[in-house]
């Protein structure tokens, strides 16, 4: 038998064994982990770096450049202009009118006939008018005797006179009687020119009613065609208080006039004798010829507007312009020579607001405010070097309608000036 006390614990060798493996394992756990920790670092920093890449890609511009339609900046003559829009009129015009009331018996015209100077126009009914001259003969025909009365009468009272103071330097009639015979004669004196006065009285009254009898017939003042006629056989006419119009006559329509308003700003620059040209609605391809006759002193004001009217002659021997007809006219006052000059479409383009900003984060920039003036956009180089869309304010001058003047302190000849945008890749 052995004694269970002196044998070794069968133990011992087994408990190390497991601890060392217990180690290992938690030795391989933490290397595991780490490894794992660094392939999601590594995947994240991926998929951020994808992400920045995906964000700047659709945030850059990747249209292909614009086609601008540009000028290059050069110098030029500029023929000044003034541009006005008026009214034909005929160079002479008369309203005719009448000067007595009544009844319009006959008229003679029609509008657009060609009259000659004294010719019928139009005829008063006379009626009225010979009754009137009947009665002022007949009170001439009394005042004639009337006056006669009063001069038998004067005769008759000189006559009595002197017996009367031949009586009276005899003693056979008195003083008192003299002067009673002094009285009628005074009497009879102031009764002949009271006669006369009666008499001429008469004769004033006939010849007015002669005059009228006279008007009743309107004659054309000159010679030239009826443009308007307002009156019609059987309208009874008053001219009581104002002459009513009843024709409107044109002298030779082969010479007009244009009249047009000038702005205060530029009726410095109109001058007699500059050449002009116009055209009408009714010729729209067809080019007239005038010229500057007068420039009126007195002052036109509508609308607190300012203006002045200009005359202009206009040839119209081929009857093609009419009176009334609205004509725009430009007036030439004048040449700039060698200026430096742009097109006027420079002026009214403007490049979109996305072309001309450049790539960035964040929300997009507040559009720039500019001062109010003119302005036009020059392409230049930026650090880059990349052509780039740069406005500029000018200070505008003179300008014939196409071009016009600019100063040259900030554009330098040979830029390009932007005009548009066109079609396709590049620029023009």
């Amino acid at each position: 038998m052995f004694d269970s006390s002196t044998r070794p614990p069968a133990s011992a060798p087994s408990t190390a064994s497991s601890s060392d493996e217990v180690l290992a394992t938690l030795g391989a756990g933490k290397q595991h982990r780490r490894k794992r920790l660094l392939r999601w670092f590594i995947a994240l920093v991926i998929i951020a770096a994808l992400v920045a890449a995906v964000v700047l890609w659709t945030s850059q511009d990747h249209s292909p450049p614009p086609n601008w339609q540009t000028v290059e900046l050069g110098r030029g003559d500029i023929d000044v202009t003034i541009d006005a829009t008026g009214t034909l009129e005929p160079e002479q015009s008369v309203t005719v009118g009448a000067e007595i009331s009544g009844l319009v018996a006959s008229v003679e015209v029609e509008e657009d006939d060609r009259v000659e100077a004294g010719q019928l126009l139009a005829r008063f009914d006379l009626e009225s008018l010979e009754s009137q001259k009947r009665e002022a003969k007949a009170t001439q025909a009394s005042a004639r005797a009337d006056l006669a009365s009063a001069k038998a009468s004067l005769r008759d009272a000189e006559l009595q006179l002197a017996r009367t103071r031949r009586l009276n330097a005899s003693g056979v009639v008195s003083s008192e009687e003299v002067e009673q015979s002094e009285t009628s004669h005074e009497l009879a004196v102031a009764s002949l020119a009271r006669a006369r006065a009666q008499l001429q009285l008469a004769r004033a009254a006939l010849d007015q009613i002669e005059i009228q009898i006279s008007k009743a017939e309107i004659n054309a003042p000159i010679t030239g065609v009826v443009l308007t006629r307002d009156i019609e056989p059987g309208k009874t006419v008053a001219a009581s208080f104002q002459t009513p119009e009843l024709f409107t006559i044109a002298a030779d329509l082969q010479q007009m006039k244009l009249e047009l308003p000038i702005d205060e700003a530029d009726v410095g620059r109109i001058q007699v004798g500059q050449d002009a040209t116009f055209y009408v609605d009714a010729w729209p391809e067809r080019v007239f010829a005038a010229k500057v006759t007068k420039v009126h002193l007195a002052p036109e004001t509508s609308g607190n507007v300012v203006t002045y009217t200009a005359e202009l002659e206009v040839d119209n021997s081929e009857a093609l312009l009419r009176p009334g007809m609205t004509a725009t006219a430009t007036i030439s006052v004048g040449t700039e020579r060698d200026v430096l000059r742009v097109p006027i479409a420079a002026l009214r383009f403007s490049p979109p607001e996305e072309e001309r900003a450049g790539f960035g984060f964040g929300p997009p920039p507040m559009e720039k405010k500019h001062a109010s003036g003119s302005a036009i956009w020059v392409l230049r180089e930026d650090e880059l070097g990349v052509a780039q869309p740069v406005r500029v304010a000018i200070d505008a001058g003179a300008s014939d309608g196409d071009w016009i003047a600019v100063d040259d302190d900030k554009l330098s000849e040979g830029e390009l000036i932007l005009i548009g945008e066109g079609e396709g890749e590049g620029a023009n």
